[in-house]
């Protein structure tokens, strides 16, 4: 860590074999950190072997949900300010710089939390494309007034949230630097996380009593492949960005059959009259529906 600080940040990062990336994500905040802190999901490779080499402290947690992860891992942290980043994200060297200067300057607590500028680099990319799609998270703030445990009813939305109580108008500045966030390793792990993904957030959106039209899980993958492509400009990564396009659009559909296959087994009595009524093309004879088919 930096001897320049005058606040000690802890850095977390939530981990499940991630073996093959979280060398880069600690090298890019340790010089920065005073702790750096690896809440490990039961890894079967050899991520906690190389966050251990590396200085991390890891913490082994049976997987909680994203926000259950990275709550629990906010209770474990022992400075006020806190950096968060994923096994597959890297500060740049701009960016260390920058919160560097801030918290050396005693200036850090003007504000109570920072936003950065997450730039997507596709996995084959060894620095970002220009007009690479990029996201903004608060990923640096100060505990005492935003945690992770304030996002409610998610178990996959993870976000900062401000404390009831507390005012942030004017609070929350965005870094000029950017960090870095890599894309899948392979198809393969996209894909599975895509199926991963999905179930969970069904999950949450049937608590939450929602129910999917036909009509939308229909156009759900024609529209968000349009949104990905396109508005998020996943075209600058050439025909890969298609693919990867493709992929989050099928996520975005198969979250939306999951909560309609959830809504009808929690609806037994009616799953039979929702078979019918929702189809405009019916059965020519009176025989069992294939489930299968659905």
């Amino acid at each position: 860590m930096s001897e320049l600080l005058t606040k000690k940040i802890s850095a977390f990062i939530i981990t499940k074999n991630e073996a093959a990336r979280i060398e880069r994500a600690i090298n890019s905040v340790k010089n920065i950190a005073d702790e750096v802190i690896v809440v490990d999901s039961e890894s079967t490779d050899k991520t906690v072997i190389i966050a251990e080499s590396l200085g991390a402290k890891v913490v082994v947690k049976p997987w909680l949900g994203y926000v259950g992860q990275k709550s629990f891992a906010e209770t474990i942290c022992k400075n006020d300010w806190i950096l968060n980043i994923d096994a597959d994200e890297e500060l740049s060297k701009e960016l260390q710089d920058e919160i560097e200067y801030i918290f050396a300057s005693q200036n850090q607590d003007r504000y109570l939390a920072y936003q950065i500028k997450l730039l997507i680099m596709h996995r084959n990319d060894t620095r970002p494309r220009i007009f690479a799609p990029y996201n903004k998270c608060t990923r640096l703030y100060n505990k005492k007034f935003a945690s992770f445990a304030n996002t409610i009813n998610s178990t996959t939305h993870d976000s900062v949230v401000f404390n009831k109580d507390v005012d942030f108008a004017n609070k929350i500045y965005t870094l000029n630097e950017a960090a870095y966030h890599y894309s899948g390793t392979s198809i393969e792990q996209l894909v599975a996380k895509a199926n991963f993904y999905s179930g969970e957030q069904a999950k949450d959106l049937i608590k939450q009593g929602k129910k999917p039209s036909n009509i939308r899980i229909a156009t759900e993958m024609i529209w968000w492949f349009f949104k990905a492509f396109f508005i998020r400009r996943y075209f600058v990564f050439g025909f890969d960005g298609f693919v990867d396009s493709m992929i989050f659009a099928f996520a975005r559909f198969l979250r939306l059959a999951k909560l309609r296959e959830l809504s009808l087994q929690c609806n037994p009595a009616t799953r039979s009259q929702d078979l019918k009524t929702q189809f405009v093309i019916q059965d020519p004879v009176d025989k069992p529906r294939d489930d299968n088919i659905v």
